[in-house]
């Protein structure tokens, strides 16, 4: 299965305490507002303020967007995020946060005009590519996606120190691109393998293996990956549980991030068991596909083609 290749860190990470923007009278600048608070920049920083006050202001509208976010109001996190971009039109973070609410609020289409707009102004950075992959993966367009992650990982090859874990994320992702799209499974292996060899077979590894193999014929050799996925991630989803129970995380993380982690969590392991149904079918196993299916629907989702 596929990581997120946003992280939640990487939204939470857009805000910022040096200004209240809560409160009602909390000086956003409106209208000609914006030009006075460009005019004092120009006076008092020089050139140099005057160019970076519209990003400090984007910034702020960020800010704001990502509390938003995390009540789940997606509506009011992209508008703000709209907001950012015309303080900061060739600024690529506003477009970055509009791109991944949008896909967080299921707007495929905003989502990837968003990345397209990121491609756009820095074609040579892979995180616009990534993000468009995503809003077309969303879509069920997994020929479309696989080839922005080619795009991905040839910027990749080019760049001389990638950090292991990001490597093999993204490998992860392209390996499981073709794994849903059924089509150059050889190579998906090969992608998949070569992520293990930089990381470790953790479940989401294992995962994209396993259904590789399903879709390969070679059902033995699937179920062993499927069964050491599932059983990590019905670990990570107890552990999570119980810390969450017991109150061991709510100092370390706002409530509204557990909520999010504990939904990415539970369908994380709800796609992998549906993967593994499957299997258990192709083997004529039908009671353990049944119960693979019946702890789908307990986690909050369905067991169909939408769940990948």
């Amino acid at each position: 299965m596929r990581d997120p290749l946003l992280s939640d860190q990487d939204d939470a990470s857009a805000r910022t305490t040096a200004h209240d923007e809560t409160s009602s009278s909390g000086g956003r600048p409106r209208g000609s507002a914006r030009w006075l608070v460009l005019g004092v920049a120009a006076l008092v920083f020089g050139p140099i303020g005057y160019r970076e006050a519209p990003r400090e202001m984007a910034r702020w509208r960020i800010a704001i967007g990502t509390e938003a976010w995390l009540d789940g109001n997606y509506h009011a996190a992209t508008e703000e995020a709209r907001k950012a971009t015309q303080w900061a039109p060739d600024y690529l973070a506003p477009y970055r946060m509009l791109a991944k609410w949008e896909l967080d609020g299921e707007h495929y289409e905003a989502s990837a005009a968003a990345a397209g707009k990121m491609i756009e102004l820095a074609p040579q950075e892979a995180i616009g590519y990534e993000l468009r992959s995503e809003a077309a993966w969303g879509r069920g367009r997994f020929g479309e996606s696989l080839a922005d992650l080619k795009r991905v990982v040839a910027l990749m090859e080019k760049q001389d120190e990638i950090p292991h874990k990001q490597r093999a994320r993204v490998l992860n992702a392209l390996a499981y691109a073709r794994a849903l799209a059924n089509t150059e499974i050889e190579e998906g292996l090969k992608d998949v393998n070569a992520a293990i060899q930089w990381t470790s077979p953790d479940a989401a590894l294992l995962d994209t293996r396993g259904f590789l193999y399903y879709r390969a014929g070679d059902y033995q050799a699937a179920l062993k990956d499927l069964n050491r996925a599932v059983r990590e991630a019905e670990s990570t989803a107890k552990r999570l549980a119980y810390l969450i129970k017991k109150r061991r995380l709510q100092s370390l993380l706002d409530p509204r991030q557990l909520k999010r982690n504990e939904k990415v969590i539970h369908r994380n392991l709800a796609v992998m068991r549906r993967h593994r149904s499957l299997v258990w079918a192709k083997l004529g196993l039908m009671r353990e596909a049944a119960a693979d299916r019946l702890r789908v629907r307990e986690l909050g989702f369905e067991s169909n083609e939408q769940l990948y």
